[in-house]
């Protein structure tokens, strides 16, 4: 399966670099090929998501943050069969 991941590293001061790190680390110890989706801006990484979703170099997407993340996630999902 290949996963898109997106990590917002600002959110919670800081705690989202530190666990979308052990979260890359604990899914590429899988048999998933992880594919980085995040974004320098908001902006880029949806551009980066939507892009996968539409060409299907993804099979669902996790997402590391806050509330801006998840927000992020059900609007680039909505309408797709890509899974959060």
């Amino acid at each position: 399966m290949k996963l898109g991941l997106v990590i917002n590293p600002s959110a919670g001061s800081g705690k989202g670099q530190v666990i979308g790190e052990e979260v890359r680390n604990l899914l590429s110890a899988s048999a998933h090929q992880i594919i980085d989706l995040s974004g320098a801006t908001l902006g880029e990484a949806k551009h980066q998501i939507q892009d996968a979703i539409s060409q299907k170099t993804i099979d669902a997407l996790v997402f590391v943050g806050g509330d801006g993340m998840a927000h992020l996630g059900v609007n680039v999902c909505a309408n797709t069969k890509v899974p959060m």
